[in-house]
Protein backbone atom coordinates (compact mmCIF):
# COMPACT_ATOMS: atom_id res chain seq x y z
CA UNK A 1 0.00 0.00 0.00
CA UNK A 2 1.27 3.45 -0.86
CA UNK A 3 0.15 6.86 0.38
CA UNK A 4 0.12 10.11 -1.60
CA UNK A 5 -1.19 13.41 -0.22
CA UNK A 6 -3.00 11.56 2.58
CA UNK A 7 -4.73 9.08 0.24
CA UNK A 8 -3.98 5.38 0.72
CA UNK A 9 -3.84 3.36 -2.48
CA UNK A 10 -4.46 -0.35 -2.17
CA UNK A 11 -2.26 -2.87 -3.90
CA UNK A 12 -3.56 -3.53 -7.38
CA UNK A 13 -3.53 -7.24 -8.14
CA UNK A 14 -1.12 -8.01 -10.93
CA UNK A 15 -1.67 -8.91 -13.63
CA UNK A 16 -5.18 -7.52 -13.80
CA UNK A 17 -7.65 -9.21 -16.14
CA UNK A 18 -9.14 -7.27 -19.06
CA UNK A 19 -12.70 -8.11 -18.02
CA UNK A 20 -14.31 -8.71 -14.68
CA UNK A 21 -17.20 -7.86 -12.40
CA UNK A 22 -18.88 -4.47 -12.58
CA UNK A 23 -18.05 -1.80 -10.02
CA UNK A 24 -21.68 -1.95 -8.85
CA UNK A 25 -21.48 -5.69 -8.14
CA UNK A 26 -18.21 -5.20 -6.24
CA UNK A 27 -19.70 -2.32 -4.24
CA UNK A 28 -22.76 -4.42 -3.40
CA UNK A 29 -20.48 -7.00 -1.74
CA UNK A 30 -18.90 -4.25 0.38
CA UNK A 31 -22.29 -2.72 1.27
CA UNK A 32 -23.66 -6.10 2.37
CA UNK A 33 -20.66 -6.53 4.69
CA UNK A 34 -21.12 -3.01 6.10
CA UNK A 35 -24.80 -3.75 6.76
CA UNK A 36 -24.03 -7.05 8.50
CA UNK A 37 -21.47 -5.25 10.68
CA UNK A 38 -24.06 -2.61 11.65
CA UNK A 39 -21.87 0.26 10.48
CA UNK A 40 -23.14 3.72 9.65
CA UNK A 41 -22.31 4.39 5.99
CA UNK A 42 -23.66 6.12 2.92
CA UNK A 43 -23.37 5.96 -0.84
CA UNK A 44 -24.13 9.20 -2.65
CA UNK A 45 -25.58 8.15 -6.03
CA UNK A 46 -23.94 10.61 -8.41
CA UNK A 47 -23.10 8.28 -11.30
CA UNK A 48 -25.34 7.00 -14.02
CA UNK A 49 -27.14 8.58 -16.93
CA UNK A 50 -29.40 11.58 -16.42
CA UNK A 51 -30.73 14.39 -18.54
CA UNK A 52 -28.85 17.67 -18.86
CA UNK A 53 -31.57 19.35 -16.81
CA UNK A 54 -31.31 16.76 -14.01
CA UNK A 55 -27.51 17.03 -14.03
CA UNK A 56 -27.64 20.81 -13.83
CA UNK A 57 -30.14 20.64 -10.97
CA UNK A 58 -27.95 18.14 -9.09
CA UNK A 59 -24.91 20.43 -9.46
CA UNK A 60 -26.98 23.45 -8.39
CA UNK A 61 -27.99 21.54 -5.26
CA UNK A 62 -24.39 20.64 -4.40
CA UNK A 63 -23.48 17.49 -6.32
CA UNK A 64 -19.82 17.35 -7.26
CA UNK A 65 -18.06 15.14 -9.77
CA UNK A 66 -15.68 12.59 -8.27
CA UNK A 67 -17.24 12.20 -4.81
CA UNK A 68 -16.17 8.87 -3.21
CA UNK A 69 -18.30 5.75 -3.60
CA UNK A 70 -18.80 5.15 0.13
CA UNK A 71 -18.41 7.11 3.35
CA UNK A 72 -18.21 5.12 6.58
CA UNK A 73 -19.07 7.40 9.48
CA UNK A 74 -17.92 5.08 12.27
CA UNK A 75 -14.35 5.84 13.30
CA UNK A 76 -11.88 3.06 12.50
CA UNK A 77 -11.32 0.88 15.59
CA UNK A 78 -7.60 0.44 14.81
CA UNK A 79 -6.84 3.96 13.75
CA UNK A 80 -3.45 5.55 13.75
CA UNK A 81 -3.05 9.19 14.63
CA UNK A 82 -3.13 11.69 11.82
CA UNK A 83 -0.09 13.94 11.31
CA UNK A 84 -1.97 16.75 13.11
CA UNK A 85 -2.35 14.52 16.19
CA UNK A 86 -6.06 13.84 15.75
CA UNK A 87 -7.84 10.59 15.07
CA UNK A 88 -9.57 9.69 11.79
CA UNK A 89 -13.32 10.31 11.90
CA UNK A 90 -14.28 7.72 9.28
CA UNK A 91 -13.35 6.23 5.92
CA UNK A 92 -13.88 7.65 2.43
CA UNK A 93 -13.66 4.69 0.06
CA UNK A 94 -13.27 4.90 -3.71
CA UNK A 95 -13.83 1.44 -5.14
CA UNK A 96 -12.42 0.58 -8.55
CA UNK A 97 -13.03 -2.50 -10.67
CA UNK A 98 -10.22 -5.05 -10.37
CA UNK A 99 -9.55 -4.93 -14.13
CA UNK A 100 -6.81 -3.57 -16.36
CA UNK A 101 -7.05 0.19 -16.89
CA UNK A 102 -9.22 0.91 -13.86
CA UNK A 103 -7.90 4.07 -12.20
CA UNK A 104 -9.36 6.92 -10.13
CA UNK A 105 -10.12 10.12 -12.00
CA UNK A 106 -8.46 13.42 -11.14
CA UNK A 107 -11.75 14.57 -9.55
CA UNK A 108 -11.92 11.43 -7.40
CA UNK A 109 -8.34 11.91 -6.19
CA UNK A 110 -9.03 15.58 -5.44
CA UNK A 111 -12.06 14.67 -3.31
CA UNK A 112 -10.12 12.01 -1.42
CA UNK A 113 -7.30 14.48 -0.74
CA UNK A 114 -9.81 17.06 0.57
CA UNK A 115 -11.38 14.49 2.88
CA UNK A 116 -7.95 13.29 4.10
CA UNK A 117 -7.09 16.90 4.99
CA UNK A 118 -10.28 17.02 7.07
CA UNK A 119 -9.59 13.94 9.15
CA UNK A 120 -10.92 11.05 7.05
CA UNK A 121 -9.04 7.94 6.12
CA UNK A 122 -9.21 8.23 2.34
CA UNK A 123 -8.51 5.20 0.20
CA UNK A 124 -8.72 3.74 -3.29
CA UNK A 125 -9.21 -0.03 -3.40
CA UNK A 126 -9.47 -2.38 -6.37
CA UNK A 127 -12.38 -4.78 -5.85
CA UNK A 128 -14.48 -5.87 -2.88
CA UNK A 129 -11.95 -8.37 -1.56
CA UNK A 130 -9.22 -5.73 -1.32
CA UNK A 131 -11.62 -3.14 0.14
CA UNK A 132 -12.88 -5.51 2.84
CA UNK A 133 -9.29 -6.50 3.67
CA UNK A 134 -8.41 -2.82 4.07
CA UNK A 135 -11.38 -2.29 6.41
CA UNK A 136 -10.46 -5.36 8.47
CA UNK A 137 -6.89 -4.08 8.87
CA UNK A 138 -8.44 -0.87 10.24
CA UNK A 139 -10.35 -2.93 12.84
CA UNK A 140 -13.82 -3.12 11.31
CA UNK A 141 -15.55 -6.50 11.68
CA UNK A 142 -16.72 -6.87 8.08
Amino acid sequence: MRTENGVEYGDRPSPLPRRGPSEASEQLLVVRALRRAGLCYMHVPLGGARSRRAGAEARRLGASKGFPDLLIFDAPPKAIRRPDGGWPCGVALELKRPVSGSRPSAEQVAWLEKLAQRGWLATVQWGAEEALGYLRRRGYTV
